[in-house]
């Protein structure tokens, strides 16, 4: 989770400056808000993503989400139940 969510402080640095993404912000630096604006926009592309999907969970439980965002593993989970079912115990 700390890999993903490194990662994906670090990828919106690759864009442009005049990227959708930079407009309406105070600064051009990757903050904890731009990654999960990032990440939200990329999963729907491709929901196999297993990194966004890991940032957005880490993204959630540093926010403070309520679920602390494990909905966002339920495809992974549902994928190989077993090896989840050993996680949780």
């Amino acid at each position: 989770m700390v890999r993903a969510l490194g990662d994906e402080m670090r990828a919106p640095e690759a864009l442009p400056r005049d990227d959708e993404l930079w407009r309406g912000w105070a600064n051009d630096r990757a903050t904890t808000l731009k990654p999960d604006a990032f990440t939200t926009e990329r999963l729907p592309l491709d929901p196999t993503d297993r990194a966004a999907r890991w940032a957005l969970v880490a993204l959630a439980l540093a926010h403070g989400a309520n679920d602390g965002g494990m909905a966002l593993l339920g495809p992974e989970a549902a994928a190989d139940p077993a090896s989840w079912r050993m996680r949780c115990r």
